[in-house]
């Protein structure tokens, strides 16, 4: 709804805004931009800018404030809009994205400064645009799209110089000039825009401050710099100079200088951890200090790494050839138990340079076994013998072959009873065996073959092939069958008394009597008569010798003595 404003003679009709479609009457007033028209036009009619004085009559010249300019709208003449740290007042109306400064359709009408921030590489800045860049501020003298840093002066002046503090010194930050970064124990500006150079480079930076940063305990993975403070084993060290990854305070003394010396108790030593020099740890019955820094270097046995402080005595049990011992282990080793005079790593016990002996004795390991490791002393048995190891070995393939090498010494002697003689069976030295009336004691390991060719190999025991000795048992009570000289023969039980003997000219058995007379004299020098008596003969003992009624032995003499049969000998003694 329109306005009718009524100035006594003069009627006018407020419409408001100027639009293009709306269809406007003698005098009606509008605003279009800043300015107030009124319609002069006699009929009606739209369309008609306000610009065409055939239509319009300007009654006021004023602005329009329309704020922040956007570039999808349409601005009119004398409306002002902020762009870019300035307000502009629009000269011609727009349609499309005309810009301020265009020169065709804005005019500046106030000049102002805008703070953006930090400096932003990828952005756009407008003239007048304020800027943080490093320490100082900078403000944008011509518009830039981006990429003109505030330190190119074609877009910008400097605002303010100041410096920025920048914390703790990353290679892989981009620093501004007058940036401050601490870097070691000291502090550093940059003296032009840097990136990647560290603030020891004088190109591009100066020391702003001078002190010690305590940075804690050495690691070997860290790159320190001048004047960086650690700790390391039981001391501590300070940087003369940037120091790489690795440079170890103990062993580069050009680059780091020791402040304070003193140990670090570090328990039980641990394969794994990194020990520095005047460590002290535990390790078996003794404790150790580090010489040097290492890693992995067993305290008991690389003195290069390590030097005792104290010893004692522990006992590990049987010696296993893997383990590390420390000096004063004590390890049974065979029939031995062995001290450790030195830390040691696969030496053998009986390796003296690292062990000394303590006891000696000998084990029972049972039989010989082809391919077993035997120490000295170990106790093996070997068919009806026993042997000692005389020194470590594997067994060979063959007992004969150890024995015949020395590694072997008989211990204590012995026979097994093999049974009959039999081809194909594996016979060893001492093993007894029969074959036939006759018993054969083994000389040598062998395989039985034949009987011939056997024989070599065999000791003769006990061999009847003489006199028979192999008895049979008779269906006949009381007779004897044995082998005699060419054939099995009987032997007939004889007179009550006699006992069975050999004679004739083969030597087959017979019942006899027990003695004969051989001849008797008397020894006058001892007072005695002897009688001396043999086997069966053609004196017969019963000639002389009678036991009486009574059951009391008689002799038939003539000096009247008493007489004694010492059994041993088989004399006959008289007193006289």
């Amino acid at each position: 709804m329109s306005t009718i404003i009524d100035l006594g003679k003069l009627r006018f009709n407020w419409v408001g805004q100027w639009d293009t479609t709306t269809v406007y009457e003698y005098n009606d007033v509008v605003t279009h931009g800043g300015d107030a028209f009124v319609y002069i036009f006699a009929s009606t009619s739209n369309g008609n800018d306000t610009t065409d004085v055939a239509y319009w009559g300007k009654i006021n010249e004023g602005i329009s404030w329309q704020g922040t300019w956007n570039a999808s709208a349409d601005y009119k003449l004398h409306e002002v809009v902020h762009h870019a740290n300035n307000s502009y007042v629009c000269i011609a109306d727009t349609t499309s994205n005309q810009s301020p400064p265009d020169a065709t359709y804005w005019e500046i009408l106030a000049t102002g400064i805008q703070f953006e921030g930090e400096y932003d590489d990828t952005a756009g800045y407008d003239v007048h645009d304020v800027v943080y860049y490093g320490a100082n501020t900078f403000v944008c003298i011509q518009n830039t799209s981006g990429g003109n840093n505030p330190t190119d002066v074609t877009y910008w002046n400097s605002f303010s110089h100041g410096v920025k503090w920048s914390s703790t010194y990353d290679n892989t930050s981009s620093y501004n000039k007058d940036d401050i970064v601490s870097y070691g124990g000291n502090t550093f500006i940059a003296k032009q825009n840097t990136v990647g150079n560290t603030p020891d480079d004088a190109a591009n930076w100066e020391t702003f401050s001078s002190g010690i940063n305590y940075v804690g305990e050495w690691d070997v993975a860290v790159a320190y710099k001048t004047d960086d403070m650690v700790s390391h084993g039981g001391s501590i060290f300070i940087a003369l100079s940037a120091a790489v990854a690795g440079t170890n305070p103990n062993a580069n003394p050009g680059t780091w200088t020791k402040l304070t010396s003193g140990v670090e108790y570090r328990n039980d030593w641990d394969g794994s951890t990194a020990y520095k020099k005047d460590d002290i740890v535990s390790y078996g019955n003794g404790a150790y200090i580090a010489k040097q820094d290492s890693t992995g270097s067993n305290p008991a046995s690389v003195i290069a790494d390590w030097a005792t402080l104290s010893s004692g005595t522990q006992f590990e049990g049987d010696y296993d050839n893997t383990a590390v011992y420390a000096e004063g282990d004590i390890v049974n080793y065979g029939n031995y138990t062995y001290v450790a005079k030195q830390g040691t790593t696969g030496n053998n016990p009986t390796d003296t340079a690292n062990w000394n002996l303590m006891t000696k004795g000998i084990s029972n390991t049972g039989a010989w076994v082809t391919g077993t490791d035997y120490v000295q002393d170990d106790l093996v048995s070997y068919g009806a013998n026993s042997y000692t190891a005389a020194v470590d070995h594997t067994a060979a393939a063959t007992f004969a072959a150890d024995l015949s090498a020395g590694k072997l010494t008989k211990f204590s002697s012995g026979i097994d009873w093999k049974g009959t003689w039999t081809a194909g069976t594996f016979y060893k030295v001492d093993d007894i065996v029969s074959s036939g009336s006759s018993a054969y004691r083994s000389n040598t390991d062998h395989t039985a073959d034949t009987l011939s060719n056997d024989a070599a190999y065999w000791d003769t025991i006990v061999t009847t092939d003489a006199i028979g000795v192999d008895l049979y048992a008779s269906s006949d009570q009381g007779t004897i069958i044995y082998k005699g000289t060419t054939a099995t023969q009987e032997l007939t039980p004889g007179i009550k008394g006699n006992v069975i003997t050999s004679q004739g000219t083969n030597e087959d058995l017979v019942y006899a009597s027990l003695f004969s007379l051989i001849n008797m004299e008397r020894d006058i020098t001892n007072s005695y008569a002897v009688a001396v008596f043999s086997g069966v003969g053609t004196d017969n003992i019963s000639d002389y010798i009678n036991i009486n009624a009574e059951g009391i032995l008689e002799m038939d003499v003539t000096d009247g003595g008493v007489y004694s049969i010492d059994h041993a000998t088989g004399n006959l003694y008289v007193d006289v």
